[in-house]
């Protein structure tokens, strides 16, 4: 059997895409390690149109049943390489494979979003899990009556340190320039009492007792040589694409690794699109890459019927 199309990537992305495709009665599957991908770290999506508040887990939860609701196929699978095949007509297609099996497929589209962006600081891998996190919503509830640390300066970090200002008597929020945030969610950070701007400075290391021996975060050091006490840090830098699998199969990426579309979000590649955080769209919202995953699917549907 060939999937008219094969989605890789479970976030917002991917599964519009899902959605869009089966109502266009292409015969789709979408490949995810997990529903929902970063969005379920989200604790309050206020830009989402027709929700004045949502919570992350549950639009991602929306999302898959409508995808399912609409006749996309699943699979928690992770995908590990893509090539070009012949299908079983003869016409071009791609071979999908994962740690599970392989399927093929006409069309491809990677909606794999992105990572979270480390800071590469000594001491950040070592307390990984034991007092430095990636995901405010996830660990928040760990850290009830004590000191934290967030460090970023956009929406993610600013979202995170509204979500622990509900659980921490103190959140110090390190900007290393200016906050590129939202002026809603700035408004809201200058509200809330139990938080301190620490503006111009940059982390330098991360320290705390012997993380062999069950040691934890105990405290950061700027590169000013400045220290801050502090019971976990919270890393919010942002986050990078994942396309690896996109790059050996010969996308075309930029500079900065991102999957180079143009505005039918096609690739360089004949049946290869793409959508999402893991492109070149210079604005990384949720609603963007849904949009973006639309013309995705119809692109994807355009070019299956001139096969």
């Amino acid at each position: 059997m060939t999937y008219g199309i094969i989605i890789i990537g479970g976030g917002p992305a991917g599964l519009s895409a899902g959605m869009y495709s089966a109502r266009m009665n292409m015969k789709t599957l979408v490949l995810a390690l997990m529903p929902g991908g970063l969005l379920t770290s989200i604790h309050a999506i206020e830009n989402w149109p027709g929700e004045k508040s949502i919570d992350g887990i549950d639009l991602a939860n929306n999302l898959m049943e409508h995808a399912q609701g609409s006749g996309a196929e699943i699979k928690y699978e992770e995908v590990v390489s893509a090539e070009k095949i012949k299908s079983e007509d003869e016409k071009d297609a791609y071979r999908v494979k994962t740690t599970s099996g392989s399927y093929d497929t006409y069309t491809i589209m990677f909606a794999t979003g992105g990572k979270h962006r480390l800071l590469n600081v000594p001491g950040e891998k070592e307390f990984s899990g034991k007092g430095v996190s990636y995901c405010a919503l996830c660990d928040a509830n760990f850290y009830k009556g004590k000191t934290v640390v967030v460090v970023g300066g956009g929406d993610a970090a600013v979202k995170d340190t509204l979500v622990l200002a509900q659980h921490c008597v103190k959140i110090y929020v390190i900007v290393r320039s200016v906050l590129r945030a939202e002026p809603a969610n700035i408004k809201l950070l200058e509200q809330t009492p139990n938080i301190e701007m620490i503006y111009k400075e940059e982390v330098a290391e991360v320290l705390g007792g012997d993380p062999k021996a069950g040691g934890k975060v105990e405290k950061i050091k700027f590169k000013s040589g400045k220290e801050i006490v502090t019971d976990g840090v919270f890393v919010a830098i942002g986050t990078e694409p994942m396309n690896a699998i996109a790059k050996d199969l010969g996308v075309t990426l930029n500079e900065r690794g991102e999957i180079i579309v143009n505005r039918k979000s096609e690739t360089n590649l004949p049946g290869v699109y793409s959508a999402g955080d893991c492109t070149d769209i210079e604005v990384k919202q949720a609603i963007l890459g849904s949009a973006q995953a639309v013309m995705a699917s119809y692109s994807a549907f355009k070019y299956t019927r001139s096969l």
